[in-house]
């Protein structure tokens, strides 16, 4: 039996795997009304809906984030400067290496409404459903 703690992802399911394009320019992609897996919260937000997105680059890396706004700010080469003062910036990024094994991500749909992806060159991200728990 494994411990609670451990998370085992859904697979790839066919019909459920978008890959999308991603160049140099920032793009803000609507997740909140987005059926992920089948699943869409409902619209009042009376309930937490949590899903587990599934994501891996191809070609190039992926830089991201997610967002409750629709922004399209993101930097690839912009970072806290050595020995200076740490600070949150909503042009910073994650990163997802090219050619390397999935990420796993847990959205709150209630908040993580929007997908903001940029690459410094072409590059394909794919996602999909993972996981989902509605609590």
């Amino acid at each position: 039996m494994l411990p609670h703690n451990v998370l085992i992802p859904f697979p790839p399911r066919r019909g459920y795997i978008i890959p999308l394009s991603v160049d140099t320019t920032a793009r803000p992609y609507a997740l909140s009304s987005f059926a992920i897996g089948g699943f869409t919260p409902d619209a009042s937000n009376t309930r937490q809906a949590v899903t587990i997105l599934g994501m891996q680059a191809e070609t190039n890396d992926v830089y991201f984030y997610f967002s409750d706004v629709t922004n399209n700010t993101i930097t690839t080469t912009d970072a806290v400067s050595a020995g200076g003062s740490l600070a949150y910036d909503d042009k910073y990024t994650a990163i997802i290496k090219k050619d390397i094994a999935p990420q796993y991500f847990k959205l709150n749909r209630a908040i993580d409404k929007f997908l903001v992806v940029r690459a410094t060159a072409g590059a394909i991200l794919r996602f999909w459903n993972a996981a989902e728990v509605v609590g």
